[in-house]
């Protein structure tokens, strides 16, 4: 992923000097390849999007896309941070050592991050080859970053902010969601679980009894490969995947597609954000086998007596029941108890 620029600006200087690194040196490689590694080990980032009102932070951030020569108002953006983030730089507990600006391409969008490092200490050989103790940016554990996709944001999508170190709420006035600009945050978790109920809320409202569990399975699916692939979700493409399955004169007469369903409905879920690990490692596959029998179900589908799940769990009786059998087992069962009872 090439870098276009990289900014770091030391906290803890009293001059604050802006030092503006090579995009093609070993160090601004070494720096991009410990943001990329601190954000894949986050398992519940939050996401979220600017506030449309004027904020000093957010305000430069959208004039990026737009420009040519970038550095200016990346500079500019550096300069603001140091005051505007104040109230995070001056954490007694965990100082600050220096802000990281960082601009980079991938194969689809353009993106910027913003982060902050603190120090840790370092044993390191003097000249003469004696040990000595020195500070060292810590970029193993960076204190808080927020990766804006520049692209998403210029194409007015929701979810183009990607946070991580949070502490305290969007509301809090010293968060750092709102001295970021960030309108409303969304953690990982919650979207995760949320698209997957709006799913399968949207089978039943569309009665697609018979696909659920494959419509299902395809998300779950598209999700694991996006984390695999270091990719976000993107609510569009989930909608196309469930879209097919509805015919268009029931599309018009009922919530129509999946995107206008799940935004609609009572879910919080942003346009793009990165899946959670826990979330879908919960939702598996059950099997089990017996002498005389083999199951194998997936999670979602399962559920208690009087629920609406195609496997309902009977922990009473110790029994499950299967509704929404597919037409043709329900023939070749009929026809083997059929056989039996001669």
């Amino acid at each position: 992923m090439p870098i276009e620029n990289l900014l770091l600006m030391p906290v803890i200087s009293a001059s604050n000097e802006i030092q503006t690194l090579s995009p093609t040196g070993s160090v601004a490689q070494l720096i991009q390849e410990r943001i990329r590694a601190n954000f894949d080990r986050r398992s519940n980032l939050h996401h979220g999007s600017f506030v449309d009102d004027a904020h000093p932070v957010a305000d430069l951030i959208k004039q990026l896309p737009g420009v040519s020569d970038r550095s200016e108002t990346l500079t500019a953006l550096a300069n603001n941070l140091i005051s505007h983030w104040q109230p995070l730089l001056n954490d007694t507990e965990a100082p600050t050592s220096a802000i990281i600006l960082l601009l980079y391409r991938d194969a689809v969008s353009l993106h910027l991050v913003l982060a902050t490092a603190g120090s840790q200490p370092s044993v390191q050989l003097n000249a003469q080859g004696q040990p000595e103790l020195k500070s060292q940016l810590n970029l193993e554990q960076l204190q808080r970053a927020v990766k804006v996709n520049l692209t998403a944001l210029q194409m007015e999508q929701d979810g183009h902010l990607c946070f991580f170190g949070t502490k305290g709420k969007t509301d809090d006035p010293e968060s750092f969601f709102t001295l970021t600009g960030c309108a409303e945050s969304i953690d990982a978790k919650e979207a995760t679980s949320d698209l997957l109920r709006a799913a399968d809320d949207f089978c039943q409202q569309h009665q697609l009894s018979s696909p659920k569990t494959e419509v299902m399975e395809q998300i779950v699916d598209y999700m694991q490969q996006q984390k695999k692939d270091r990719e976000p979700v993107e609510l569009d493409q989930v909608s196309r995947m469930l879209d097919v399955y509805i015919p268009p004169e029931q599309a018009e007469t009922h919530a129509g597609t999946f995107g206008s369903f799940a935004k609609q409905g009572p879910y919080r879920l942003s346009e793009q954000f990165q899946p959670h690990n826990l979330t879908l490692n919960r939702i598996g596959r059950l099997q089990a086998r017996t002498g005389s029998w083999k199951l194998e179900l997936a999670q979602q589908a399962l559920g208690l007596l009087n629920s609406q799940r195609d496997v309902l769990y009977d922990p009473d009786n110790g029994r499950l029941i299967l509704n929404n059998l597919p037409p043709a087992l329900q023939q070749q069962l009929s026809a083997a108890t059929n056989k039996r009872s001669e």
